[in-house]
């Protein structure tokens, strides 16, 4: 639920209330205007987790690129006052994204984002492609669908969608949802190789 606040001490007490029980973790910054998100549920926690390892496997120990887990992704120019914070991301080595100390300065290749009900992951997308983030991946928590997004002329334009295979350009990977006695899961494998798959 959006709410505003215009009492300056109040957001003051409440931003470091968040800092010290470290509820802000998940907040970003939209052009200098604060969005507190509510920690990710389990079932989000466990396809983010099981996503991140296959992605350590298939593209950092593969030496394809460097993968990062909730990291601040800020503006180059305006930094910390104009910052999101993807579930994952991609840096490959000819990236022109920058790594600072405590965030990613401009767009990273490769953005994957777990979509819950509700949450914001959609209206991210302008501000990715104007950071010139390549490719954005978008994953439903609940139905696994997968959508893949690509950077053309500085938009984000649907590439494809389930039950149509995601195949990356940024990396050699692809991302489809598939039935499994477990239900629906999003099968992650390197595109030459469909002998290791990663279930998320």
């Amino acid at each position: 639920m959006p709410a505003v606040i215009t009492d300056e001490k109040l957001v003051q007490e409440l931003l470091a209330e968040r800092q010290k029980t470290g509820a802000a973790r998940w907040d970003e910054v939209w052009d200098g205007v604060v969005h507190m998100s509510p920690m990710p549920s389990i079932e989000h926690q466990r396809e983010e987790k099981r996503l991140l390892l296959a992605l350590c496997e298939l593209v950092e120990r593969q030496g394809l690129g460097e993968v990062f887990h909730q990291v601040n992704v800020a503006d180059p120019v305006k930094g910390m006052d104009d910052y999101r914070v993807p579930d994952i991301c991609v840096l490959l080595p000819s990236s022109q994204a920058k790594v600072e100390s405590t965030y990613i300065a401009g767009g990273p290749d490769l953005v994957i984002e777990i979509h819950s009900p509700d949450d914001e992951t959609y209206k991210k997308l302008p501000w990715y492609a104007k950071q010139g983030v390549r490719e954005v991946v978008v994953i439903n928590r609940d139905t696994r669908k997968v959508e893949l997004f690509r950077n053309k002329e500085g938009q984000m334009v649907l590439e494809a969608a389930s039950p149509q295979a995601a195949e990356l350009e940024t990396v050699p990977l692809v991302l489809k949802t598939v039935k499994t006695e477990q239900g629906l899961r999003v099968a992650v494998h390197h595109k030459d190789d469909l002998q290791r798959i990663f279930l998320v």
